[in-house]
């Protein structure tokens, strides 16, 4: 015991204890390990439950949030759909007006105040 104390006031021996931040943490680390050790060689069964099925949850959980779809490439579509069905329908106007022009005796066939519709708002049959 002498020499241990000898030691230590000499500083070749390196101290294991104290209360930093630094010592905490690895007491937390040991304690952690040492406490999952023991619930495995205890019930293995067990551990795998309460391990696994936590573990297994968020894994699922985050493969759904980071494949999921999102609005991002919908909106590019939508927006490239519905400027060519302007265009398409522009078209189609410039040859209703032309019609238009020359009356053949009925009514118009889409009301004046009616615009475009979007995609989203079409009705699919």
């Amino acid at each position: 015991m002498v020499q241990f104390i000898n030691r230590i006031l000499d500083g070749t021996v390196q101290a294991q204890g104290g209360d930093s931040i630094l010592q905490r943490l690895k007491r937390m680390i040991f304690d952690a390990k040492s406490t999952i050790v023991s619930v495995f060689k205890s019930s293995p069964v067990m551990g795998c439950f309460l391990f696994g099925l936590p573990l297994g949850v968020i894994s699922i959980m985050c493969y759904g949030i980071y494949t999921a779809d999102t609005d991002g490439g919908h909106l590019e579509e939508r927006y490239e759909v519905s400027r060519s069905e302007l265009e398409s329908q522009e078209a189609d106007e410039e040859e209703e007006s032309a019609a238009e022009q020359e009356p053949r005796g009925g009514r118009p066939l889409l009301p004046a105040g009616q615009g475009p519709k979007d995609v989203l708002e079409k009705k699919t049959d």
